[in-house]
Formats: C-alpha cells, sequence, structure tokens
C-alpha cells in the first residue's frame, strides 16, 4: 500500500509536473518583453535637443567662472547645476574651502557667491542622448559675454574635456587675454578613475591661486 502511493507522488524533476510549470510560468512572467526592451533601448539612443534650463549664477564680485558642459538629465530634473546624487562637484568645492556641503539651491547659490565663483555650462543647446556627453552633437555655444562684462573673471575653470572643448573651439578666442583657462578632471560620476581626493588635489590650487589675484 505505502508502495502504491509513493509510485503515485508527482516526480518534480519530470518536465510536466504541476509544480515545475507553475515555476516556469512565474519566471516568464518576470521577462520583460522584447517590445519592451526594445522601446527602452530606442528611447536611450534617441538624442533628445536640449536647450540650457538654468541662468548663470554670478554677481558683481565673482572671480572665477567654472563651466561645465550641459547639464545633465538629474541635474534638469532637479532644476539646479550638478544635481546627479553621484557627481562629485559640490563636494569637491566644500572640500577645497573646509565647509559643510551644501544642500538646497538656495545654499549652494550662497556658498558659490560667498567665494567669488559663478556657474555656467560652455553649451547652451545641442542634441544629446540621455546624459552623454560623447553623443552631443549640434552645437550652439553658450553666450558667456554677459558674465564677463558684469564680472571681474580672472581665471575660466572647465569641468572636463566636453566643456573644455567647446569653450576651445567657440569661446576662448573672444577673450581678453587677461583670463587665464584651466581644464580641469571631471566631478562627473563617469569619470570614477579620479577620486575625490584627486579632484580636490587637482582644483584647490587653481581655485585659491585665482581668488589671490
Amino acid at each position: 500500500m505505502s508502495e502504491k502511493n509513493s509510485s503515485a507522488l508527482p516526480d518534480p524533476s519530470a518536465p510536466d509536473t504541476p509544480a515545475k510549470i507553475i515555476e516556469e510560468n512565474r519566471n516568464e512572467t518576470k521577462k520583460p518583453s522584447h517590445k519592451t526592451t526594445a522601446r527602452k533601448r530606442a528611447a536611450v539612443r534617441t538624442p533628445e535637443y536640449v536647450v540650457h534650463p538654468f541662468e548663470p549664477v554670478v554677481d558683481d564680485a565673482c572671480k572665477i567662472l567654472i563651466l561645465g558642459s550641459l547639464p545633465s538629465v538629474a541635474s534638469r530634473e532637479n532644476s539646479f547645476y550638478y544635481g546627479h546624487p553621484r557627481n562629485r562637484f559640490w563636494k569637491m568645492l566644500a572640500s577645497v574651502f573646509e565647509e559643510p556641503v551644501p544642500q538646497t539651491i538656495e545654499e549652494k547659490t550662497a556658498f558659490l557667491l560667498r567665494h567669488h565663483i559663478a556657474l555656467y555650462d560652455s553649451i547652451y543647446a545641442c542634441r544629446i542622448q540621455g546624459s552623454s556627453d560623447s553623443s552631443i552633437t549640434d552645437i550652439t555655444p553658450a553666450n558667456l559675454q554677459a558674465i564677463l562684462s558684469r564680472a571681474p573673471i580672472h581665471a575660466i575653470l572647465c569641468n572636463g574635456q566636453a566643456s573644455w572643448n567647446t569653450f576651445m573651439r567657440h569661446q576662448a578666442s573672444s577673450l581678453p587675454a587677461s583670463i587665464e583657462t584651466f581644464c580641469l578632471p571631471s566631478t562627473s560620476p563617469a569619470n570614477a578613475a579620479c577620486s575625490l581626493e584627486k579632484l580636490v588635489a587637482a582644483w584647490k590650487p587653481v581655485i585659491l591661486q585665482a581668488l589671490s589675484e
């Protein structure tokens, strides 16, 4: 009797047991459809035309102008510069001046102006895929003259190669000879090889020297 009951139990290793069929169905529901995956990939690949959404941060006392390339998706969503949580820009500046990292837009603006730093980007508009600087095309460079005519800028610091390339191609030739220009390592999370300590070591002497002039 016991042997008969035992032989009647389903073999869980068999391909057509109810338990195996249920598990296979459960796994199938977890898999994204090919159409969904294709739509997501297409969205990532499709360039978007982006116009710079922020005004420059500047006042009459600024001595340094820091230029990024263009606000990232996260920055545009957070309505201010360097809004990606893994971008080291604000941590780097806080370390340079040995102060707490500013958190709100108001705190960040006050921090910059207190230290005589203007902030903008070298690109006013372009086509870009997500936040990828390497995908940027159809560039309209930013007009820096309004900043330079308002503030006694001594130095322009480009945050990364993409900013520097645009600046050198479209804006550098129109600068007064008295303004020094620098290409500094990007604070972007994409520049993971450069630690926060290395960023501070590269940026700090340039910033402090420009502020002392």
